[in-house]
C-alpha cells in the first residue's frame, strides 16, 4: 500500500502543478491582487543608491528595528512612531534582489512539482487513513480540500491580518490552493478507493 500512496501522490502533485500552471499562465488567478506601479525606475533606483542587498524590507521600518537591541519601553516608542509616520509616508513590503529576480527554469520549475508532490503525499497518507471510515467518494474529495486550506488559513490569512496583503491577493491564493486540492482530491479519492483493502 505504500507505493501506490507514492505513487499516487506524484500523479496527484502532477495535477496540482498543471492546475498551477493554468492557474498562472493561462488564467488570471496567479496575478490577482498584485500591482505595478509607473514609478518603479524611482523606487529600484532608491533601493540600489541605499546599496540594499537581497531581502525582504519593511518602509518605514529602519528606527523600529534599529531599535530591537534597546529597552521594551523604546521599542514600543518606535513602534508607535513607525505607525504614525506609515500613516503619512505609505507602507510597503519589498522583496528586493538587487542583481535581478529568480529565473524561471527548470530548478525553480522541478523545486515547485516537488513540493506539490510532497504536499499530496500528505494529502495521500491521510486519506488512506481514513478511506476504511469515509465511504463516501465525496466526503473523500472534501477531506483533501479542506487540507488544501491549510497553507491559506495558517500563512496567507495572517499576511492580510498583519500586513494587510490586498483582498483580491488573497482570493487568488484562496482559489489557487483550493481547486488544486480539490482536482487533487478527486484524484486521489479515485486512485485509493479502488481498493480499499491495506496492505503493509
Amino acid at each position: 500500500m505504500m507505493s501506490k500512496i507514492a505513487v499516487g501522490g506524484i500523479l496527484a502533485g502532477l495535477v496540482m502543478f498543471i492546475w498551477s500552471f493554468v492557474a498562472h499562465m493561462v488564467l488570471p488567478i496567479g496575478f490577482m491582487g498584485i500591482s505595478a506601479t509607473p514609478g518603479e525606475d524611482g523606487v529600484l533606483a532608491a533601493l540600489k543608491s541605499n546599496n540594499a542587498g537581497s531581502g525582504l524590507y519593511i518602509l518605514p521600518g529602519n528606527d523600529y528595528f534599529q531599535s530591537l537591541s534597546k529597552s521594551r519601553d523604546e521599542q514600543m516608542a518606535a513602534m508607535k512612531a513607525m505607525t504614525e509616520k506609515s500613516k503619512t509616508a505609505g507602507w510597503a513590503m519589498i522583496v528586493y534582489h538587487p542583481d535581478g529576480g529568480v529565473e524561471i527554469g527548470l530548478k525553480t520549475l522541478g523545486l515547485q512539482f516537488f513540493s506539490q508532490v510532497i504536499v499530496c503525499w500528505i494529502f495521500a497518507f491521510a486519506l488512506w487513513g481514513a478511506v476504511p471510515r469515509i465511504r463516501s467518494f465525496g466526503m473523500r474529495v472534501w477531506l483533501v480540500a479542506i487540507m488544501g486550506l491549510l497553507p491559506f488559513v495558517g500563512a496567507d490569512f495572517p499576511n492580510w491580518n498583519w500586513y494587510g496583503f490586498p483582498s483580491a491577493y488573497m482570493a487568488g491564493k484562496l482559489l489557487d490552493y483550493w481547486i488544486g486540492s480539490i482536482l487533487a482530491g478527486i484524484f486521489l479519492a479515485w486512485w485509493l478507493g479502488r481498493s480499499e483493502v491495506r496492505t503493509a
